[in-house]
């Protein structure tokens, strides 16, 4: 008997096992790049680029300088400029010139300042340093009674505006002025100049601040030109301490003066080779003492003393003075 053929299942060519398709992790999805990476790189950038340009020297010739001037009552100029904002300042070839003028009344080779930015933002102009080289101040009065510094004293006293402001804060450490070349000339009414030249060598003044005395030291060279042509001229040294208030106003003043005069023509011939010492002690407008004695060798040519008072502001005075000369005695 035939034995029946039975059909088997055909079994798949491929199977998948479900366990290993519910094991397999699920793809992870792409996360997005963040952009605070990309904004913070772009704000540090410009705070950078804006940190340079402040700090470069065309800012401040272009901006700062402009400024400065304009509050001067001018134009003020500056070859090259350098600076630090939080801590220093360096000017060369300095130019001023007065609104109305087109020479200049100031120049200067250099100017460096040290400074504390932030004192200066809490309101103290405190600075540690001030040098200033080879300053020009050329002052000149016409026979119509301007001056080509008009305009800057116009602008220093002009009203701030607001009244009620305190005196300014300031604690500077140190000024020197070297090889400084001061000038004022006068033109009378008959067209005729009279001329004062004042070099200093060497100007200092230690500790310039509210309520604190300075210490000042200069010497000095003197040329006075008379409108006749007569010429006298002197070198010396001056020393002096001056009592500053809270407002910056002078108090107690002690301080002494030594001259040699040389060169003089005409009536100035006889101070030739004589030598000037002045010592001061006042508290303006309280004089308590001012001595001058003019000597030549061990001969006494003048000897003051004067005491009293004097007010700068108003020029009135009520001085007691006492002299001797070598032809006799005068009070």
């Amino acid at each position: 008997m035939r034995r029946a053929l039975s059909a088997a299942p055909h079994e798949p060519v491929f199977s998948i096992n479900s366990r290993l398709m519910a094991d397999a992790p699920a793809p992870t999805p792409q996360k997005k790049k963040s952009k605070w990476p990309f904004l913070l790189g772009g704000v540090a950038a410009l705070l950078v680029a804006g940190w340079l340009f402040v700090s470069s020297g065309f800012f401040l010739r272009t901006f700062v300088l402009p400024k400065a001037g304009e509050a001067l009552g001018g134009e003020l100029q500056a070859g090259e400029a350098g600076w630090s904002p939080l801590s220093s300042v360096r000017l060369a070839k300095l130019r001023f010139v007065p609104s109305g003028q087109t020479e200049p009344l100031f120049t200067a080779a250099e100017l460096n300042v040290e400074h504390d930015l932030f004192a200066i933002i809490g309101g103290t102009i405190q600075l540690s340093k001030v040098s200033l080289a080879k300053p020009v101040i050329r002052l000149a009065k016409g026979a119509d009674g301007k001056a080509n510094y008009d305009a800057v004293i116009a602008q220093l006293n002009a009203p701030t505006g607001d009244t009620s402001a305190g005196p300014a804060q300031v604690n500077i450490a140190n000024i020197t002025v070297s090889e400084a070349d001061f000038s004022m000339t006068t033109t009378t009414a008959d067209g005729q100049a009279e001329t004062l030249a004042v070099q200093l060598p060497e100007l200092t003044i230690d500790r310039l601040a509210n309520g604190q005395p300075a210490q000042v030291k200069l010497t000095t060279a003197l040329q006075s030109t008379a409108p006749s042509g007569q010429t006298i001229g002197a070198t010396g040294e001056f020393s002096g301490t001056i009592q500053l208030g809270a407002d910056l106003v002078p108090g107690q003043t002690t301080a002494g003066l030594q001259l040699a005069f040389a060169n003089g023509t005409g009536s100035f011939e006889q101070l030739n080779g004589s030598q000037l010492t002045a010592g001061i002690e006042a508290a303006l407008p309280d004089v308590q003492m001012l001595t001058l004695k003019i000597q030549r060798g061990d001969a006494v040519l003048a000897d003051t003393t004067l005491t009293g008072r004097f007010d700068p502001a108003t020029l009135d005075s009520d001085l007691n003075i006492a002299a001797a000369f070598q032809d006799g005695e005068w009070s």
